[in-house]
């Protein structure tokens, strides 16, 4: 037969489903791991550069990214995202590895 997905054997590799699912499933990841970040890391920049940071409208936006840390310091969520995409990946890539986890 052939090689089948785990979480749905159904459906065989390398077929033509499952090619398009690879490359929306690519799509999507790209814009959520890298995307998003760089979205709020933008908005960010810009609100600090044009004093936007203590404007009401901005703040109800953003503020949860930010208000909990010092205003040098505007940028550390993205941080913390990063490093939580960072041991999501590490555990993808360990799936198959449980006692590496």
């Amino acid at each position: 037969t052939g090689e089948m997905l785990a979480f749905s054997p159904e459906l065989a590799c390398k077929s033509p489903v499952h090619n398009n699912l690879i490359i929306v499933a690519s799509t999507l990841g790209f814009t959520y791991i890298i995307g998003i970040p760089v979205f709020f890391f933008i908005v960010l920049r810009h609100g600090r550069s044009h004093k936007l940071m203590m404007s009401v409208s901005f703040s109800h936006k953003f503020g949860p990214l930010y208000t909990r840390f010092e205003p040098e310091w505007y940028w550390y969520e993205l941080a913390l995202i990063g490093r939580r995409l960072c041991f999501s990946v590490i555990l993808v890539i360990l799936w198959n590895y449980p006692l590496l986890q």
